[in-house]
This record gives C-alpha cells, structure tokens and sequence, in this order.
C-alpha cells in the first residue's frame, strides 16, 4: 500500500521544511501542488500564507486554497492537486467546519482514490480516528468525537510530555486502546495501517501509562 497520509507534530520554533522535503520525495513529487485546508483556523490567511511560504520553499510548484467556505472549488482544488495540507488551529472548530461544508467526505473520498495527505499540528489530529471536546459547566466532562480518520490512529501533537488529552481520549474509548504523541519536531507515515516514524520522538500511551520513545 501506499505512503499516503504523513502525520507532522509542527510546534513552537519547529521549521519543518526539511520534513516536508522528506515527504515530496517519498510521495514521488519532488515539485508538488498542493491543496490547502485551513478549516481547523476559519481560513486565517495569515494561517494560509505562513503554510504557502513553507510549502513552496520546501519546493512545491504552486499551493492552492482549498477554502471551506467555497466547498466546490475546494473539491476541484484538492482533486487537482497532487497533495492535499491540513494545516492547525483548533481540532474541534476544523471538523465542524469540514462537516458542515461536506468536505469531511469528500476528504475521504480523495484520500480513498489515492491522494496523498499531510497534516500538521491540529491538522494532523484532524486526519485521525477521534479527539476529545471538554463540556460541562466548567468544562472538565470529555466528549469523543470523531474525525476523518485517513490515519486509523489516535495521536495527539507537540503536547509532550503528559498527553493529557490524549490520555482521556483512550479512556473514553470502549476497547483497549494505544495513542501516539508526537513530540515537537516528529514525523510519521501510515502504510497499511500502522504508524511508522519519519522523525523525531514519538510516545507510546496507553491508557494511563506512557512509554517513550517509540521505533520501528
């Protein structure tokens, strides 16, 4: 099976460029154009422009906006493209905004045709199994909800080194679950359903136990 959804953890002071560069080499595309996404940050251009700059200086031919508030054009962007780039913000806000707009099917339907997907910080998140929402009167009653699951993993990014949203995410799940934490910096692929490191540290959490770092 294909390398086709690549996990990047992104955090504070991270340029991740030279993984980016990994990424266009291992997908075939050393010049790539790319399908951007900023629904996890209400398509903040100045979002869009930090990720466009990077992405072209890592090498890409050409990044197009993929907006969500234009579904249709978004579609035909992504399709178009070579990769599809979710960029971070908020996980919760950015499914909302992809499931209202109809694009969290067609994500997936683009993913299932073999377009290759990047995530970054909460983008990252995004392409994954499921994360957690906080409700209640003071907000400390977690939620499960689901996301596009592209990558069939749980994973949370750069919130080293407690996990403590990853953490009650497992315990909300009904089955014995594992997670990963990519550390600031880290990188991963999937390829036939496991997670595979490309860089950095990457922490194995289980339930209320962690074990660091993690190797293929």
């Amino acid at each position: 099976m294909q390398e086709n959804v690549y996990l990047i953890a992104g955090g504070k002071g991270n340029s991740f460029c030279p993984l980016l560069r990994q990424i266009y080499r291992r997908a075939g595309a050393r010049n790539p154009v790319i399908a951007y996404s900023g629904a996890a940050n209400n398509e903040r251009a100045d979002f869009f422009t930090w990720a466009r700059t990077s992405l072209i200086k890592a090498g890409a031919r050409d990044v197009r906006h993929a907006d969500s508030r234009k579904p249709q054009s978004a579609v035909l962007a992504c399709r178009s493209a070579d990769m599809v780039f979710v960029s971070g913000g908020d996980v919760d806000a950015g499914m909302r905004r992809l499931a209202k707009s109809g694009l969290a099917i067609e994500f997936k339907k683009i993913h299932q045709a073999g377009k290759v997907f990047i995530g970054v910080s909460a983008g990252s998140i995004i392409l994954a199994r499921a994360w957690v929402r906080w409700t209640g009167k003071n907000e400390d009653a977690p939620v499960m909800f689901d996301c596009l699951g592209i990558a069939p993993v749980y994973c949370d990014t750069h919130d080293e080194p407690e996990w403590e949203e990853l953490k009650a995410l497992l315990e909300l799940s009904k089955k014995p679950a594992r997670g990963y934490g990519l550390r600031s910096g880290a990188a991963a692929y999937v390829k036939n359903r496991r997670l595979i490191r490309l860089a950095g540290d990457i922490d194995i959490v289980e339930k209320k136990r962690t074990r660091a770092p993690f190797c293929t």
